[in-house]
């Protein structure tokens, strides 16, 4: 039997902006991201890329600052229509397509769209984002070479833990990694491929994205990062330090959206089946320390 209902991977996320030019400096001046200026259905939009992929992160210039949608591929078409059919009969509601232009303006493949519980609008579609046949400009820092690529997670604040944890398990096939703290504040950990988590909950009173983490194989272009990071003025948000659950070293700074951090990380372990679920007390074993 296989281990995950679906095939899953986290695609990119795509990010509506007023601050552009600041996304740009970030990406190229201090994460050491590859940039491309593309015309997106009309609007001025980035694409930021860490590895084969043309983009892992799309931010289109818009009069509101905003987490768009998460992408998730699926394996195939048929992976697509196996998920469609879960929604269908759970009653969930969904939207289905094809042809949705992506950024780089090429018409997608089929896709299946749903809102999760905590309200974040996901899409399910494959074959994206597209590779890139160009090797990446030298910016000194080395993406991880990972087979799901340099985007490993995604962190969302829920208002109610169980309901979105219940969701992707049970409707989307996510299984639980490990659990962090107890009460208000507590966290658990999720994955859908061999990552140790593909998606984190926070329990949280106000539902967003927390944070995107970014991963690089060498601890030293880990740290070349924090040092340009801790140049400019508040844009770290923690030190360095490891994760108690995933073993990932990482430091956390600030984008020009507000409330969404990066996770600059190296080190985090893929998970072998089967596994067994453990809770946490703490976050960190060191380090993380936050002004």
């Amino acid at each position: 039997m296989a281990v995950f209902d679906f095939a899953l991977e986290l695609a990119f996320v795509e990010i509506d902006t007023t601050r552009l030019g600041a996304w740009k400096s970030l990406a190229e001046e201090v994460l050491g991201l590859a940039t491309e200026s593309v015309d997106a259905d009309g609007r001025a939009a980035l694409l930021l890329r860490a590895d084969r992929a043309r983009y892992r992160v799309v931010v289109r210039e818009a009069d509101v600052d905003r987490i768009v949608r998460i992408v998730y591929r699926v394996g195939d078409q048929a992976e697509l229509d196996r998920l469609t059919r879960r929604f269908e009969e759970l009653s969930i509601p969904h939207g289905r397509g094809s042809g949705w232009p992506l950024p780089t303006g090429r018409p997608s493949e089929a896709y299946v769209d749903v809102t999760d519980p905590a309200g974040n609008d996901l899409r399910f579609t494959w074959a994206v984002p597209e590779e890139s046949d160009s090797a990446l400009p030298s910016s000194g820092i080395t993406y991880s070479d990972h087979r799901l690529g340099a985007l490993g997670h995604v962190v969302l604040i829920v208002p109610d833990l169980v309901e979105s944890v219940t969701f992707y398990t049970e409707v989307l096939g996510f299984r639980i990694s490990d659990y962090i703290g107890d009460g208000p504040g507590r966290l658990a950990f999720l994955r859908c491929n061999e990552r140790h988590h593909t998606v984190a909950f926070q329990a949280g009173s106000t539902p967003r994205v927390d944070h995107l983490m970014l991963e690089v194989d060498d601890i030293d272009d880990l740290g070349c990062v924090y040092d340009k990071a801790r140049a400019l003025p508040a844009t770290v948000l923690s030190e360095p330090g490891r994760h108690t659950n995933d073993l990932a070293i990482s430091f956390y700074l600030k984008t020009p959206l507000e409330g969404l951090e990066i996770e600059f990380a190296t080190g985090g372990i893929d998970v072998t089946e089967p596994w067994s679920v453990n809770w946490h007390e703490g976050g960190s074993i060191w380090g993380h320390k936050r002004p």
